[in-house]
């Protein structure tokens, strides 16, 4: 006797396949682990008079469909700006940094931005932003609000940091994958975030293992 066991057609392969199809681009394009590492002292790096700075993250809480974002500004004495927290829902790694941005890039309308060092601790996305002919269909409309919203500064720069350097927004995106609201605001810093906060402020050194390139570290 033969019995099949009958499954229920899965109603979100498209966006399975999707998330994997970009999960598998954010790992190939992140970059591989060189075989010399020297230890390096990290910290939050102070941006230049004149400009602010926007620290962003993407979290995807593993094993779950709850992913979210966040990011903060600093003004050119390392004051708090603007903050915010965003739940997504189920998606991959390389959206949530992207929705990350987005965010980041819309506090602009409200705090009336004109130049931004934008910082984030995926290489992936930083290479697309310095790179304005790549092109992917699949993010193409995330892709392209964020395109557009860079071309709203007068000036913007964007530059890739360790982790251990983007502490206050990782904690961001990770509020916002596990809370129940679309969307958060902040004026000023959570209570959450405020050891980090400070630690960035005082200049506190975190070590990591980084890659050498060319023997320079």
């Amino acid at each position: 006797m033969v019995v099949f066991n009958r499954k229920g057609q899965n109603q979100n392969l498209s966006k399975e396949i999707m998330n994997q199809t970009l999960e598998f681009f954010y790992c190939v394009h992140s970059p591989r682990n060189p075989s010399h590492k020297a230890l390096r002292a990290i910290r939050w790096e102070r941006h230049p008079a004149g400009w602010k700075k926007l620290n962003t993250d993407g979290s995807c809480l593993g094993g779950s469909d709850r992913a979210g974002c966040g990011g903060l500004v600093r003004d050119e004495h390392d004051n708090w700006v603007g903050g915010f927290t965003r739940h997504i829902g189920s998606t991959n790694s390389f959206i949530a940094e992207l929705w990350g941005l987005r965010e980041g890039l819309l506090l602009r309308c409200n705090l009336n931005i004109d130049s931004l060092v934008v910082e984030l601790d995926a290489q992936a996305v930083v290479e697309v932003f310095k790179n304005a002919a790549y092109v992917n269909n699949v993010i193409f409309p995330l892709l392209d609000d964020c395109r557009h919203l860079t071309a709203c500064f007068h000036r913007i720069h964007f530059n890739h940091c360790y982790r251990q350097a983007n502490r206050c927004a990782d904690l961001l995106a990770r509020m916002g994958a596990i809370q129940d609201v679309d969307f958060i605001s902040f004026s000023s810093p959570l209570v959450d975030i405020c050891n980090a906060f400070e630690d960035d402020f005082n200049g506190v050194l975190s070590n990591r293992m980084c890659p050498v390139l060319d023997g320079i570290v």
